[in-house]
């Protein structure tokens, strides 16, 4: 029969438990992000230029 987990083993667990679920849901993330950084980034390079430079014609 296992030996049953103390106190601090169960903590120990639930955080690594935590820690990778947080890690996965940013892994998620990156693709959704990626898509509207794409969506977005010829509107950005337009405006790029000239707020550069200082020019808001």
């Amino acid at each position: 029969m296992a030996k049953p987990k103390t106190l601090e083993q169960l903590r120990a667990d639930k955080e690594r438990a935590e820690t990778r679920l947080a890690r996965e849901q940013h892994k998620l993330e990156r693709p959704e992000n990626r898509k509207k950084y794409l969506e977005k980034g010829e509107r950005q390079k337009r405006t790029h230029r000239p707020c550069k430079s200082g020019r808001h014609d």
